[in-house]
């Protein structure tokens, strides 16, 4: 799962703002009401409390966004007041993504 979705934040957010949006995560998702959502958020937030956390995911880590982060980010959207914009981002990747591949298969069955 993408860290920088499940958290809300920009991937040039600096430890303050990682921070802070790790805390607020948490205010929604306590561990006794949501233990799963929890351990999500915990788990984004350890992968890139850091810069030098940071640098390793980006070097190592990273991939494009899988459909289970979308997912969850659009579950945690939907219980709150502000959108994420990465999750639009990258669900309207994907679409285009999958779009483009369609459209590939349909030319190679005409010719």
């Amino acid at each position: 799962m993408d860290p920088y979705i499940i958290l809300n934040v920009s991937d040039s957010a600096n430890d303050e703002t990682i921070k802070a949006a790790y805390l607020e995560s948490v205010r929604h998702y306590p561990p006794e009401k949501n233990a799963l959502m929890f351990e999500c958020i915990r788990t984004a937030y350890e992968t890139i409390a850091t810069q030098q956390q940071r640098l390793k995911y980006r070097l190592f880590l990273e991939s494009k966004p899988a459909l289970d982060t979308v997912m969850f980010a659009l579950l945690k959207n939907s219980q709150s007041d502000q959108p994420n914009k990465d999750v639009t981002r990258s669900f309207s990747t994907m679409a285009v993504h999958a779009a483009i591949v369609m459209a590939k298969k349909n030319v190679e069955q005409l010719c």
